[in-house]
This record gives structure tokens, sequence and C-alpha cells, in this order.
């Protein structure tokens, strides 16, 4: 008598056996596993640059789902994750537990980076005033009051943001674009730190939120990669631009200086965007030529319009440095991942990497370079403690999590 085969559920069964096992596949409402659909992940601020679509893509086509949130990765995740780094001959330090830098993170990539527990300890060491330096331990993850307090500015933005789109006669898709624009929409709270007045940062938040934004929709009008409307893009962006220099002037101490900001730094940011476009970098000096116009330059001079119109007692310059130094981790952050996501070669940090034109250890001493910039500017009198472990959580993200898939090759 024939053995009935055994039953198997639904979500387990196998596909055909030239296929193997039933492969995740892309539908409508997103990645399926057998008949059980995986819902998508939602963003969260393990990742700060974005939601890894593509990590869980990769994941799919092996044949593993993401890690769900607070699981821990399987032994020996760390060491795998660093055998490619040691090979390559890049320093990594051995530590007890692993990086603990970025919450939940499976693995690290390690790399001369100075490990969390000398941090600790330094930071219990005396400085040379007495006191305890503030930046020498940083947070594992942002505190719950300042998580609370950036996402409720971060929608705040975003209302106000989109409410001028559609009033301008924006379509549906792009409101929808704007309203995804996460990071655009959350740095403004960062750079209005220094702004102790409750309502004028918030006022000062959304004004340049609306500018930054209108800055995005220009850079997608040129590289006419979204599927948008090209008029509706340049039509919606003028009118952001507009409104956010209304609001600026009319939040500002000296309204002229906002318009001498725009007007001083366009200079190099135009004119450094021309030659990038014509010339792509072949090493990591000329790419942090480029990066310096459309990464720093374009954010610090948000810096400069925070402290122009935040009222009494702005360090200028303090706010301006952290801003051109997070820029250009945030600049480092969307190269490597716009290898991946959109293809990206000519010019690109990650292309540089793997073809050897850059190597990774410089890499990661820029990154530390730029670690030290931010958080000497928020130090600096009268100083800015909540951005400390935004510093931190950024920077450990890109070394963690986007360094080392470049690396080894």
């Amino acid at each position: 008598m024939a053995r009935a085969a055994p039953h198997r559920r639904p979500h387990l069964r196998r596909g055909p056996p030239h296929r193997g096992p039933a492969r995740h596949r892309a539908g409508e409402h997103g990645l399926h596993r057998g008949d059980r659909p995986v819902p998508p992940r939602r963003p969260c601020l393990r990742f700060p640059h974005g939601v890894p679509v593509l990590a869980q893509r990769a994941r799919a086509a092996r044949g593993r789902t993401p890690l769900p949130q607070g699981a821990r990765p399987r032994p020996g995740a760390l060491r795998e994750r660093q055998r490619p780094l040691r090979a390559a001959g890049h320093r990594v330090p051995r530590q007890r537990g692993g990086l603990r830098g970025v919450r939940r993170s499976p693995g690290t990539a390690g790399l001369a980076v100075r490990p969390r527990r000398d941090r600790r300890e330094a930071a219990r060491r005396p400085g040379p005033s007495g006191e305890r330096a503030v930046t020498a331990a940083p947070a594992t993850a942002l505190p719950a009051d300042y998580t609370e307090t950036m996402l409720a500015a971060e929608a705040a933005n975003r209302d106000h943001v989109t409410r001028c789109v559609a009033q301008t006669g924006g379509s549906p898709d792009l409101v929808a674009h704007t309203a995804a624009l996460r990071l655009y929409l959350r740095v403004p709270h960062f750079l209005t730190e220094w702004t102790t007045d409750p309502d004028r940062r918030a006022a000062v938040s959304r004004a340049l939120a609306l500018d930054i934004v209108s800055m995005k929709l220009l850079d997608d009008l040129m590289d006419d990669d979204t599927g948008l409307d090209r008029v509706e893009l340049a039509c919606v962006c003028l009118r952001l631009h507009l409104r956010a220099l209304h609001e600026l002037e009319s939040l500002a101490r000296d309204p002229k200086a906002v318009t001498d900001i725009l007007e001083q730094d366009a200079v190099h940011l135009c004119g450094g965007q021309i030659r990038t476009k014509r010339s792509r970098a072949t090493n990591l000096r000329e790419w942090r030529a480029h990066a310096s116009t459309y990464g720093s330059t374009f954010l610090g001079r948000y810096g400069a319009l925070a402290a122009a119109c935040g009222g009494e007692g702005q360090p200028a310059d303090s706010v301006r440095e952290f801003a051109e130094a997070f820029a250009m981790t945030i600049t480092m952050a969307d190269d490597l991942t716009d290898y991946d996501r959109n293809g990206e070669r000519d010019g690109n940090l990650a292309h540089l990497m793997r073809t050897g034109a850059v190597a990774g250890q410089d890499v990661v001493d820029l990154l530390e370079e730029l670690r030290g910039r931010a958080l000497a500017a928020v130090a600096a009198p009268p100083g800015a403690p909540g951005l400390v472990p935004v510093v931190h959580l950024y920077t450990d993200d890109v070394l963690v999590r986007l360094l080392p898939r470049h690396l080894g090759e």
C-alpha cells in the first residue's frame, strides 16, 4: 500500500523540483512566501537613512525573511561580516560582544572604530577643566523623549509642505512623493536645536522644510528619474521656494540676511553642481570636492538660515559647521545606497571603492573626521547636547550597515 504524502502547511510547501524551494515573489501587496504574504517593514530608527528595501529583496532571493524587530542575528554573523574586511587588509578591532553602535544591528563593520567600552571609559575621565566630556560616550539609540519631539516635528513639517504642494495644484503622486521625503523633513529639527523658543523653532523648522523640499524637487527635475511630470515639478519647486523665502524673512532679525545667505551660497552650489556633471570623480579627493558642494554647502546654508532666524544667541558658525559635517555623512550614505538602488557607477563612492580607486580605510577615516567635526560643533557654547546621539547614530549606521557591503570585493 502506497504511503500517503505528509501534509504540509501552505506557507511551507515547496515549488516544482526544478525550481527548488518556493521563493518570495513581488506582488501587489508586497512580498509573498508561498501563499503567506510577508508584510512590508515599517520605517524605524534602526535604519535612519531609509528602510533597506534592497536588503529585503536580497534576503528574499535567498529564501530568507528579514529579521523581525528585536530579533537577534544568528551566532557567527559578526565573524562572517568581518571576514571579507580582514581578507581585504582592513583593521578590525577585536571586541567582546561586537560594536553596539546601532540598536539591533546584525553584525558590524568594525574597521578601526574605537570600541564602545573605551569611549565610555574616556567619558568617565575628567577633562582638562575637571568636567566630564559630554561627547565622549555616544548613545546606542536616540533617547525616547528626543525621538518623540523629532517625529512630531517631522510630521508637522510634512503637513506644512504637502499642504502647500496640494494648494499649488500638485498631483496626488507628487503629494505622496514629498510626504515620503522623511530625512528632508526631519533635518530642520536638527538644525534648529539651538533655538530655545518652541514656537519660533517650529516656525523656522517648517520654513526650512519648504525650501529643502523645493531644492529636492529641482534635483528630481534635473535627474528626471522619478516619473513625475516635469512641468509640475518646476512649478511646485518655484512655489515652495518663494513661500519659504517669505516665511524665513518674516522670522529673521535682518530679512536681508536671508537673501544674502542664499545668493552667496548659490554661486558655490550651482557652480559645483555643473562641475560635478561635467567631470565625474575618480578618487576620494575629487569625490569630496564634489560632495562639498551638493552636500555640505547645500545643508550648510540651511544651518546659516536657522541661525539667522532662530532668535538671539545663535552660534552661527557652530550651527553651520554641524550642518556641513552632518551633510557629508548623509551624502556618503546616499552614494553607498545609490550604487545598488539606482545602479550609479561613474563618480559613485561605492564604485570607486569596489574598483580600488578609493581605499576602504580612507573612507572610515573620513567618517570619523566628520564625526569629530560635528561633535565639536555641538559642544561649542551654548551647546546642543541633544544632537550628540544623532551624530553617532547616523555615522555608525554608515559604518555598520552600508560600508561593509562594498569592501573586500
